[in-house]
């Protein structure tokens, strides 16, 4: 397990990238800055998730979990949904009780990142690096371990 870790920081070093302020949408359609939203953090968990993913929503919920017992911590975390469904996006986030950001992207970040399918995850350190891309569904404890392992460093 320590050659994984060792293997995962020593490849994020070398091939660390800062994401871009990207432009954001608010579910009340006001413009919002993805960099404004991690400024406060240590770690920021951002997925990118669409409407019709079922491991979006269920990891949205897992994150909701996470974000009670990290919040602490200064961990953060932001789901940025693909779909330009507002009305459709805040239902989901009442009835699932999403307790974190949650705010339209668009498919430019996608594009940016080539990304092909949802659910994307990237934990942010600080100065908004990239320190790990996850493609796919993570179960919870796997994401808690992320966290704590980025945190102890």
């Amino acid at each position: 397990m320590k050659f994984i870790w060792g293997f995962v920081l020593a490849s994020t070093l070398l091939f660390a990238q800062s994401i871009p302020n990207f432009k954001l949408t608010e579910l009340n359609q006001k413009p919002a800055w993805l960099h404004q939203i991690t400024k406060e953090n240590e770690l920021t968990i951002v997925s990118l998730v669409t409407l019709t993913c079922p491991y979006c929503l269920k990891e949205m919920k897992d994150y909701t979990r996470l974000s009670q017992k990290f919040g602490i911590k200064k961990v953060g975390f932001v789901a940025l949904f693909l779909d330009n469904n507002p009305r459709m996006i805040q239902a989901l986030i009442a009835r699932d009780k999403i307790t974190y950001p949650v705010l339209i992207a668009g498919s430019d970040m996608s594009k940016y990142f080539g990304i092909r399918g949802v659910p994307f995850t990237f934990i942010l350190d600080s100065n908004n690096i990239i320190i790990e891309k996850i493609p796919g569904y993570v179960p919870i404890e796997s994401m808690d371990e992320y966290i704590t392992h980025y945190l102890n460093k």
